[in-house]
């Protein structure tokens, strides 16, 4: 496991992030949402630790706790007073390795997934930009739907789910960050009770290949209740570490990044064509996407899609 410790003296607070190498690109189609799923499962108890253990390990001691799912990595993070970072280092990895994946509690926490997914849908932004993702990589891991498929998640079972924890969430495939007024030693010591307990596993990384390249214009058109049109526009862009990733992040903020950028200035401020607009870009393991999205009129749409 990667530790990386970094002192910082400015308040009595630490900041602990475990990351781990697992994510959407890692889901065969029958595990659609198994990485989503997984982190909920994390927060309800573990082989020590029973349900509610973070209101009254984090939030109990007046700090804060959330996690994330991308499609390289899934991420958990807990903010805490400084005292309290040996037993933070410690809950973290009981939440790793020993998470109880309790039935009924499979249950409840598939339903509130699944709402999420609804949630989503109903968000024409956040569908809007599922769908570009869709799109430009069609057919490939990262075009799928990082909060998972209904389908697969209603046939996920406590054995399916356990076999994917344990396949992915092991010492090998995780980093721990840790930030404040800490010790290196006594963060190190930590982290040898905690984590180094757990034997290394030999874990290889499957990275999926790289994207396909695009073989022409693709078109998208969803009918929804809106009064104004959604539009996006995405292009396949560098992946992580290339050497152009930093320009064009700086193109995409330039583009549509702020009030001010070109884009801003030119449709929403002077044309009057748009109600807001934006850029961004995301730089993936394997790929990347750079995407303007914007909300108009829909009399307007080919106007600012020109």
């Amino acid at each position: 496991m990667r530790l990386i410790i970094q002192e910082h003296r400015a308040a009595d607070v630490v900041a602990l992030e475990l990351w781990v190498g697992v994510g959407a690109r890692d889901e065969a189609p029958p595990e659609r949402g198994f990485s989503h799923l997984v982190e909920h499962m994390l927060f309800k108890g573990t082989e020590k630790l029973p349900r509610g253990f973070v209101d009254e390990e984090v939030e109990g001691a007046g700090g804060r706790s959330n996690a994330g799912t991308s499609y390289d990595y899934t991420y958990y993070y807990m903010l805490l007073p400084a005292r309290r970072a040996s037993r933070g280092i410690e809950v973290l990895a009981d939440m790793a390795f020993a998470s109880a994946f309790d039935a009924d509690e499979i249950v409840r926490e598939r339903e509130v997934v699944f709402e999420e997914v609804r949630l989503g849908e109903d968000n024409p932004s956040q569908s809007l930009s599922r769908r570009l993702h869709e799109l430009v990589f069609e057919g490939h891991p990262y075009g799928a739907p990082v909060l998972g498929d209904p389908t697969a998640l209603r046939n996920a079972t406590r054995a399916t789910l356990r076999d994917y924890y344990t396949r992915h969430y092991v010492p090998d495939n995780m980093a721990l960050v840790v930030v404040g007024p800490v010790n290196p030693d006594e963060v190190r010591a930590a982290v040898a009770r905690s984590f180094a307990a757990v034997p290394r596993a030999g874990y290889v990384p499957r990275l999926p290949p790289p994207p396909p390249a695009l073989d022409g214009a693709r078109e998208r058109v969803v009918e929804r209740p809106e009064r104004q049109t959604f539009l996006g526009l995405a292009w396949a862009a560098p992946e992580l570490g290339h050497p152009d990733m930093f320009a064009v992040d700086l193109l995409a903020h330039i583009l549509g990044g702020s009030r001010s950028s070109r884009l801003n200035q030119a449709l929403r401020e002077r044309a009057r064509l748009v109600t807001s607009i934006g850029a961004g870009y995301s730089a993936l393991a394997r790929g990347g996407v750079l995407s303007v999205t914007t909300q108009l009129e829909p009399k307007d749409e080919s106007r600012v899609e020109a």
